[in-house]
């Protein structure tokens, strides 16, 4: 028999390699599967296999998913220098200097700290390099928040059999009373009907069906 799955879960898992990956899954009750996927930019082109993966645990509900790299080391950063350009600000401060006759001449320091002199450039990420570690991270997470389901929807099943069986006694209860329910209803009715009719000849079918009345009220 399938276990009972509760839409409410939470999961966290964590991989390390090249990077730390961590992913975290939460998800609520929802009609459909809603899933919103928190990933930087320049992972984006996994997100279709992130989904894939999820629709494996979930067929519906709101779910959450964040993707975290960790802190980025700087290994895919690569640096340049733009050299037509610092020789340019080179030219301009040594004509500065030259026409203040000022005595000392421009520095690497000063010219460092022009715009553009020195270039990041974010390399690609190599998706296929990276994903092993992301799905390995992403499973952990899917997994954990699965046992929280099961755990949490294991507990509904046990509160609602409990409440079941509450309102079954509830109802053998109230049937094993309706029979001295009609007799004392029966016997009241007589007792009023024979104060307000002395004297009256009373039809026991009629009478029967009256009680019958009374006691559905």
């Amino acid at each position: 028999m399938k276990r009972p799955l509760s839409m409410t879960g939470y999961g966290r898992g964590e991989v390390t390699g090249a990077k730390s990956w961590t992913v975290e899954v939460r998800s609520v009750n929802h009609k459909f599967l809603d899933l919103s996927i928190k990933i930087p930019r320049k992972y984006l082109g996994l997100e279709d296999r992130i989904k894939k993966e999820i629709s494996a645990y979930y067929s519906r509900g709101h779910v959450d998913v964040y993707v975290n790299p960790g802190a980025e080391a700087g290994d895919n950063i690569r640096l340049a220098a733009n050299l037509p350009l610092a020789r340019n600000y080179h030219q301009c401060l040594e004509a500065i200097r030259q026409d203040l006759s000022l005595p000392d001449g421009p520095t690497l320091a000063m010219i460092q700290n022009y715009k553009e002199i020195i270039i990041a450039h974010e390399e690609e990420e190599d998706l296929e390099a990276v994903w092993p570690q992301v799905c390995g991270a992403l499973a952990l997470a899917l997994t954990m928040a699965q046992g929280m389901r099961e755990q949490e929807g294991e507990a509904l099943k046990n509160e609602l059999q409990q409440r079941l069986q509450e309102f079954a006694t509830t109802v053998e209860g109230i049937a094993r009373d309706i029979p001295g329910i009609v007799q004392r209803r029966t016997e009241k009715l007589k007792e009023r009907l024979a104060i307000l009719l002395q004297g009256v000849d009373l039809d026991p079918l009629r009478l029967a069906q009256e009680v019958a009345i009374m006691a559905d009220k």
